[in-house]
């Protein structure tokens, strides 16, 4: 599953098409790779999962999030906000090609900005939620 990823060097359109191409690549048979290439964005891509995998009559206890590894805090709030509470979450972060590491994300602006920027997310988008489910 995923939705569209603009920074990808293949041929295929969709993040969907990329990560699909890399399973197969890898042996994952096709008839267990579900379809989801509609979403813009990571809100997006759990809510439309979710529901892919409920048509498909899937209801997984647990999942790996794979993700870069600057937006594994937003990717793992995300999916515990479109998922069951008691659905268990495992975050792979994965080094894309900005080359941002927990080691030099420091040391480059343009690797601060990313970083910093994904921290913005996570405190507009999330704050509302986290404050809601505490009380």
């Amino acid at each position: 599953m995923g939705g569209k990823w603009a920074d990808h060097t293949s041929l295929e359109s969709t993040e969907w098409e990329f990560l699909r191409h890399v399973g197969l690549s890898l042996g994952v048979p096709d008839t267990a790779i579900l379809r989801e290439d509609q979403a813009a964005h990571t809100f997006d891509n759990a809510r439309l999962s979710r529901e892919v995998l409920q048509q498909a009559g899937i209801h997984p206890r647990s999942f790996t999030l794979v993700c870069k590894n600057y937006h594994a805090r937003g990717a793992l709030l995300t999916y515990q906000l479109h998922f069951p509470r008691e659905t268990v979450f495992h975050v792979s972060p994965v080094v894309d090609n900005t080359g941002i590491t927990k080691e030099n994300w420091h040391l480059e602006e343009s690797k601060i900005h990313c970083v910093m920027n994904e921290l913005e997310k996570v405190g507009t988008y999330f704050r509302p939620h986290i404050l809601r489910s505490s009380m």
